[in-house]
């Protein structure tokens, strides 16, 4: 199955190449928590997570033609 990412900020250093957006193939099933683990990102790295526009949590299963959207934790003061 494809799924497009899209990584924002400090969170596009788990990038496999040169861009940020980019596409990868996964086995079906796969969960948000799987690209998660194959991009190698940190459980400590606080981010939020977006499929298909809406908030992800790591259990959530990817559909096929999915879009998902990881970018650093919000904060403000």
């Amino acid at each position: 199955m494809e799924l497009q990412i899209k990584l924002y900020s400090d969170i596009k250093q788990f990038a496999p190449g040169d861009t940020a957006v980019f596409n990868l193939t996964l086995p079906s099933p796969s969960t948000v928590g799987d690209v998660i683990d194959i991009l190698k990102i940190p459980p400590a790295q606080a981010y939020t997570i977006l499929l298909n526009g809406r908030r992800a949590e790591l259990s959530k299963p990817i559909e096929k033609k999915s879009i998902l959207v990881i970018l650093p934790e919000i904060t403000g003061g």
